[in-house]
């Protein structure tokens, strides 16, 4: 209904303005002050016409932004191209904003060459988009080997009874019979253009699912959204998620109430130890583990790594949330980490972000951590993730249902994302100890196989130059660093004796060879570490074999030196990682 009548008012003003002969400036003009009011399908309208007849990089620009803002990402994606390819000298985050329209739509092999231009335009500016480009470049190719290895484990939209036209975001199932949503509703009636996000409560009766009454009506704060909530059995408590929309940007704080239906027990927001002032606090979860209790939020206070990222606040023996501090660079990115579920049986963090090897959009992570030592990142797969937002991982306190939240469009052939979020949900087998371990080890094993073999480089006669030493205290990671510093000069010298496209495209043959050979299979190696890590602290037995090589520049007897002080600082990376985890198992202690 919401979307019928948006588009009522749209064809009203739209037709108003043709019937008064209008020209193209108007029709600019209502465009812009749409945009400004984040009306943006109305912006589209109105741009639309205006681009027929003026089909200029300035407007096509505001066409592809209200696009995007409006989640028509094929619209989005033709009018950013036409700006890239026109001038984007002028607008430097074209080719970027078609690279992250093109990874929504899933055309991954198309959005990495994009975002490829955008680093080209953007390098040396040490700029979250810089950054971000140079990510996605091999990102965008590892989301397309995810289509191609798609997991088991499906996820179905859950039954008619819980959805709506509008939105559902969160899932909490309380018991057998209970459980608890966050969802977007009308505040009056069905026709009305505002929505609120409340708290819900679905009660099995009778073997059905029915509406009923919240357990207490409190949480839902009159006039504010609900976001999400998290609940302690043990502490009878209940955190939520309290969002008010100030100029078009949602700023939340985390409140509490005891969990109890006594209706004179009013709710009360955390202190600003956990909240923070002018910052917004979000997406509450409680994560016990043996010894400890944590309160687990999403905020975009400073001190992070990106925008929002996962916080972590120990709880007392009272109950009271301690100086949270951020969860740090195991989890957090550059970009935004969202929605964290903690399952305490696996010891397994799940959250949600747009970085790592996301398919587009947040995507569904899960790590393996009791708060002091953390695993490393990994991706639920598809298609449970898919090129669009899917968050709110849970599970039922039994661990026997698990639930997230997607705006993946009902209809699969659909580019562009659903207007609203629909709950995804999936039976979880039984598992016993034994069983995690033995999945888990065959999981690891096959993602280890699918890294090797591996190419690592190095610069010409590095670690150590003219020297005949066999060994050295260098680690790779020193010798990485130091030939990534040189890119620039390795593209001076090749582009040397070269003009016009020939030296700008020696220039992106050399930029190409940094970013993805050099610096790719560093990372690959840092993951095959990260595996074997694993699996060696599981009681598995790993060999591995390390073979040096260098260019015939030299002598043999030279260069099979050069190749010792090589395989020596594989070793001494190896060493050093995780502060030394592998050093009993490579000195054989």
């Amino acid at each position: 209904m919401m979307m019928k009548r948006n588009l009522f008012l749209i064809l009203i003003l739209f037709e108003a303005l043709m019937l008064s002969g209008q020209n193209t400036r108007k029709f600019e003009v209502a465009g812009n002050k749409a945009f400004e009011e984040q009306n943006y399908a109305a912006a589209v309208q109105f741009y639309s016409v205006v681009v027929k007849t003026k089909p200029t990089p300035p407007v096509a620009w505001k066409l592809a932004e209200a696009a995007r803002m409006n989640r028509d990402y094929p619209v989005a994606a033709k009018w950013y191209q036409f700006v890239a390819e026109q001038n984007s000298k002028s607008y430097p985050l074209a080719w970027f904003w078609l690279g992250y329209v093109q990874k929504s739509m899933g055309m991954y092999q198309k959005a990495s060459t994009s975002f490829r231009n955008s680093y080209n335009i953007l390098k040396n500016q040490n700029s979250y988009y810089e950054k971000k480009s140079k990510h996605e470049i091999s990102a965008c190719e590892k989301a397309l080997f995810l289509t191609f290895d798609p997991v088991t484990e499906k996820f179905d939209r859950i039954d008619s009874v819980f959805s709506s036209e509008y939105s559902e975001f969160q899932m909490l199932q309380m018991n057998d019979s209970t459980r608890w949503m966050t969802v977007l509703r009308p505040t009056d009636s069905p026709d009305t253009l505002n929505l609120l996000s409340r708290a819900v409560q679905y009660s099995k009766l009778q073997s059905e699912w029915t509406k009923t009454d919240f357990f207490n009506p409190r949480i839902n704060i009159p006039g504010s959204h609900i976001s999400s909530m998290t609940i302690d059995t043990t502490l009878k408590m209940i955190i939520f998620s309290v969002c008010d929309a100030q100029k078009g940007k949602f700023n939340c704080n985390l409140w509490q109430m005891p969990l109890t239906n006594d209706t004179n027990v009013l709710p009360r927001p955390l202190s600003l130890q956990v909240n923070s002032s002018g910052y917004s606090t979000t997406h509450p979860n409680f994560a016990r583990t043996r010894d400890h209790l944590y309160l687990l939020f999403s905020s975009d206070r400073p001190g992070g790594e990106g925008n929002y990222d996962i916080w972590i606040s120990a709880i007392d023996e009272n109950g009271t949330p301690g100086i949270p501090y951020n969860a740090g660079k195991s989890v957090n990115t550059i970009d935004d980490e969202v929605s964290p579920f903690y399952d305490s049986y696996s010891k397994t963090l799940f959250f949600s972000s747009e970085n790592y090897n996301s398919l587009g959009g947040l995507d569904i992570f899960k790590i393996q951590t009791d708060f002091s030592r953390w695993g490393f990142v990994e991706n639920l797969g598809f298609p449970v993730n898919s090129s669009f937002h899917d968050l709110f991982y849970s599970q039922s306190l039994n661990n026997d249902v698990a639930f997230y939240s997607s705006n993946r469009p009902l209809n699969p052939a659909n580019p562009s994302p659903g207007c609203c979020n629909n709950i995804y949900y999936r039976e979880l087998p039984r598992q016993t100890d034994s069983t995690i371990y033995v999945q888990r080890v065959e999981t690891i094993v096959k993602k280890t196989r699918q890294l090797i073999p591996l190419n690592l480089f190095f610069h010409n006669d590095e670690p150590n130059p003219r020297t005949w030493d066999t060994t050295t205290t260098l680690s790779y990671e020193d010798c990485f660093n130091s030939y990534t510093a040189l890119t620039a000069e390795y593209i001076n010298e090749w582009k040397k004796p070269l003009t016009g496209d020939a030296a700008l495209q020696a220039e992106r043959q050399i930029e190409s060879f940094f970013i993805d050979s050099v610096e790719n299979n560093f990372n690959k190696f840092k993951q095959f570490a990260d595996y074997m890590c694993e699996l060696l602290d599981k009681g598995k037995n790993i060999d591995i074999t390390i073979k040096g090589f260098a260019s015939p520049l030299n002598t043999s007897d030279y260069n099979a030196n050069l190749s010792k002080r090589r395989i020596e600082s594989l070793v001494n990376f190896l060493m050093k990682y995780r502060e030394g985890f592998l050093v009993p198992y490579i000195e054989g202690t």
